[in-house]
C-alpha cells in the first residue's frame, strides 16, 4: 500500500511539474549525455525547428498553432504561464512564423523562469521520506487522519499518507 501512495504522488508531482521530468528525459532514458539546458536554451531551438518545418506539406501543414502547441505547458505553475498561453493565443493569429510568436510573448515571462535550470532528478539512492520531502503538500480536502494514529496535519502532509497506510 505504501508504494502505491508513494508512486501516485510521485506521478502528481511529475504531472504538476512536467520540466522535472522533461527536462532529464534524453539523459534518463536514452543516455544521452548532454549539458542541462534552461528553457530559453530549448525554445530557442525548438524556434528554429519550428520555423523550418512550416508549410513543408502544403500550405498551413502544419500551422504556426499546431507547431507551438507541445510547448504550451512548457511553463507549467510557474509564474505568469496563463498569461503567457494567453498572449501565444493572441500572438499566433496574426504571426507569420513561430519566430514571431516566441518573441512576442516571452517577454511576459520572468528571467528567472526562463533561465532556471531543471530541478535535480530523483534518484534511487535517495531515501522515501527525502523524495517525499520534495513533493507538493497534497491540497487540504485530500488530506485525512490516520484512525489508528493521533496523527495531525502537519508541513509535510506526504509523508503523513505513507506512514498512515
Amino acid at each position: 500500500m505504501v508504494k502505491v501512495i508513494f508512486i501516485s504522488h510521485l506521478l502528481t508531482y511529475f504531472y504538476c511539474s512536467p520540466w522535472s521530468l522533461l527536462s532529464r528525459v534524453d539523459s534518463d532514458i536514452y543516455g544521452v549525455q548532454e549539458p542541462l539546458r534552461t528553457r530559453r536554451e530549448i525554445l530557442s531551438i525548438y524556434e528554429k525547428y519550428a520555423d523550418s518545418v512550416l508549410g513543408k506539406y502544403g500550405h498551413g501543414k502544419p500551422s504556426i498553432r499546431s507547431t507551438i502547441k507541445p510547448l504550451l505547458h512548457l511553463f507549467h505553475s510557474e509564474e505568469n504561464a496563463g498569461l503567457w498561453r494567453r498572449t501565444i493565443d493572441e500572438t499566433v493569429r496574426d504571426a507569420v512564423n513561430c519566430s514571431e510568436v516566441l518573441s512576442r510573448s516571452l517577454p511576459v515571462l520572468p528571467d528567472h523562469v526562463l533561465d532556471s535550470p531543471p530541478p535535480l532528478p530523483v534518484t534511487t539512492d535517495d531515501s522515501m521520506p527525502a523524495v517525499l520531502s520534495r513533493l507538493p503538500n497534497v491540497p487540504s480536502f485530500l488530506q485525512r487522519s490516520c484512525e489508528s494514529q493521533s496523527v495531525e496535519a502537519s508541513s509535510e502532509p506526504l509523508l503523513d499518507l505513507v506512514l498512515c497506510a
